[in-house]
């Protein structure tokens, strides 16, 4: 039982930083985008 939790734990630490990674990549396309739109509007 210890050792299911053990790797659900690991499992779902992996899971985290996936999902941390895929919403730090979105944040610097917004910034991009935003930079972008800021540039256009002069």
């Amino acid at each position: 039982m210890f050792n299911s939790l053990f790797s659900f734990i690991k499992s779902a630490n992996a899971d985290g930083r996936r999902i941390e990674s895929n919403i730090q990549s979105v944040k610097e396309k917004q910034i991009k985008h935003d930079s972008f739109a800021n540039l256009n509007q002069y």
